[in-house]
């Protein structure tokens, strides 16, 4: 990192996040209690099995399509579940109000020849969405292991190929990501991309350190994001900002083990 982009790091760490950025404490709380009146679409009611073995996806991505139907919808993926789902897209534009309330645990295929060929670089993409929240206290397992030990970083014998990434928030805006766990990613394990005023916060990213580009929270043409309170431990960058991304707020982050934060025009 030279000079400049360690100044530029310093002085985002120093920006105070303001009341606006925590605005989904409220809705969370609300939608534990009583529902406020939304209407629940969970994925059980689609198929899902959630055991962690049976293949989920179509069942999520039925779930989905309701769930972007309706005004004030809460797309529900259960507690104490794991729900296996290979790469999918979640895209919008969708009714007003959504909720994803991840309380279970999404995890990916482990076998890297068992991925969908048609999207080898994603897993989990929510699309073209706008003022949508993803919360609750989930997890995001990208059961990387596997794609790890097939990286030519870690075996030179190995071919140099791509890898998934977890999370990604595509050509999206005002969207709110709290509480999550995001975990052993294939690559990188949450990527904002093409999008404008995001807020993250009280988020968790861990993978082992001799992990290869994994990423925590990755920010590539995008504008107005802020995260905070995020406890980043990887195998490479805790955050990365790049292409001429603009305005980004850090604050209370814990990085380690990782490569720090990287911050390149």
């Amino acid at each position: 990192m030279d000079v400049v982009s360690l100044l530029t790091t310093i002085l985002l760490l120093l920006i105070p996040i303001g009341a606006d950025d925590m605005g989904c404490d409220v809705e969370l709380a609300v939608w534990r209690s009583n529902g406020a009146g939304r209407i629940p679409v969970n994925v059980e009611s689609f198929g899902a099995v959630g055991d962690g073995i049976a293949d989920d996806t179509q069942a999520f991505v039925s779930a989905w399509k309701k769930a972007c139907s309706l005004n004030d919808a809460v797309f529900l993926v259960p507690e104490q579940r794991r729900y296996k789902v290979n790469a999918t897209r979640f895209k919008g534009p969708c009714q007003d109000k959504l909720i994803i309330q991840l309380s279970g645990t999404i995890v990916a295929p482990e076998e890297p020849d068992h991925w969908d060929p048609k999207n080898p670089r994603v897993w989990l993409v929510f699309s073209n969405l706008q003022g949508i929240r993803i919360q609750g206290g989930g997890v995001i397992d990208g059961s990387g292991s596997k794609w790890w030990a097939s990286s030519c970083k870690l075996n030179k014998t190995n071919p140099c190929r791509g890898a998934p990434t977890a999370l990604t928030i595509d050509s999206s805006s005002k969207v709110r990501v709290k509480g999550l766990t995001i975990q052993s990613a294939q690559q990188m394990h949450f990527t904002i991309f093409r999008s404008k005023t995001i807020r993250v916060s009280g988020v968790r990213v861990k993978s082992p350190p001799d992990s290869p580009n994994t990423d925590g929270i990755h920010i590539s043409e995008s504008s107005d994001v802020s995260i905070h309170n995020c406890k980043i431990g990887t195998g490479d960058d805790c955050i990365s900002i790049v292409n001429a991304s603009s305005n980004i707020v850090m604050k209370q982050i814990e990085c380690g083990p990782g490569h720090g934060i990287r911050h390149q025009q």
